[in-house]
């Protein structure tokens, strides 16, 4: 039941009406996950975070990222809304 609430969601309710929803849903698609999912797991798991046995958390293959800030001067953060913005124009016809 819930995943028929998210799709009824995202195809009915908030189903961009023109490209400039599309660009704006894009926008806050590229926040959430570049920039507010990193600092939820930063929260989480702090940088000097160790685990049980006293090892560093973030060590190894673990490496700890940082949130990006969006900039409309980088160049892969804008074809990133723009390409997501296209998808979502094409779908939502």
């Amino acid at each position: 039941m819930e995943v028929l609430e998210s799709v009824l969601q995202s195809l009915v309710k908030d189903r961009p009406l023109n490209f400039e929803d599309c660009v704006k849903k894009m926008r806050l698609h590229w926040q959430d996950q570049f920039s507010n999912q990193i600092r939820q797991l930063l929260f989480n798991f702090p940088p000097d975070q160790l685990t049980t046995s006293g090892q560093p958390f973030w060590s190894g293959p673990k490496r700890c990222p940082v949130p990006l800030v969006f900039s409309i001067d980088e160049p892969l953060h804008v074809d990133y809304v723009y390409a997501g913005a296209n998808l979502l124009a094409e779908v939502k016809d």
